[in-house]
């Protein structure tokens, strides 16, 4: 069976392989390309919770604290996990992991790549026609180690992650982070109020304000006799 077609598969398998089987004192030898063939998404075990449910005979499980199988291709991991406080955006560290798929509570956030072999560490030129192993920056590090987690994947109390790893990986470092909004701007005209908040928590410092283009973060052409930064103060 090819995979994305015979252009895409390495091994140019045309046809399916035969289905060899025994049955009794005979060998039964099953032509699988004789049969129509169907294209399906997803896992059927990860829709039948056959892999990661409590009530799985199928799952291996191991508590915490314990020889967890690291670096092991193929492998399933379920972690059980607290939301962040607050209401900042919450992404999911994945940066010692391989390759794979991660899933919130059963919805997936999509495929992760964080396999760091795809680049030579540099220096590297850039000359010449562009390839896929020429790394733009960070040479030897993954392109994406940050995934986002919608809000509306968590509850309120106990989180269900489950990683389906690849190629090998290790989940004891997998942690969560929050991303902080550092930029504001908005348009507030003469005689009118412009109140700034942070989520009901304290705004510790303004580094920049002034009056002009709303968004731009530069020096205002319409400066007046009182600066805008000492009026916030």
């Amino acid at each position: 069976m090819t995979r994305g077609g015979v252009s895409d598969d390495p091994t140019d398998t045309t046809t399916p392989p035969p289905l060899t089987g025994v049955k009794g004192d005979e060998t039964v030898i099953k032509d699988l390309s004789l049969h129509s063939w169907k294209y399906r998404t997803g896992l059927q075990g990860l829709d039948h919770e056959l892999l990661f449910s409590e009530r799985s005979p199928y799952a291996s499980r191991q508590r915490s604290g314990g020889s967890m199988a690291l670096n092991t291709s193929m492998t399933w991991y379920k972690i059980i996990f607290k939301a962040p406080l607050g209401t900042e955006p919450v992404v999911v560290n994945l940066s010692d992991m391989g390759k794979g798929e991660a899933l919130f509570n059963g919805m997936s956030i999509s495929s992760f790549v964080a396999d760091k072999n795809g680049c030579t560490v540099g220096p590297y030129t850039h000359r010449g026609q562009y390839a896929g192993s020429k790394c733009l920056t960070n040479y030897g590090q993954p392109t994406q180690i940050l995934y986002h987690v919608p809000w509306s994947f968590l509850r309120d109390d106990d989180n269900t992650l489950v990683l389906f790893e690849e190629l090998g990986g290790n989940p004891s470092y997998v942690n969560f982070e929050t991303i902080s909004i550092g930029k504001a701007y908005g348009n507030a005209y003469e005689g009118n109020t412009l109140e700034l908040s942070c989520e009901q928590r304290p705004i510790f410092a303004i580094n920049f304000t002034s009056f002009g283009t709303c968004g731009a973060f530069v020096e205002g052409s319409c400066k007046g006799d009182k600066d805008a930064l000492n009026i916030l103060s």
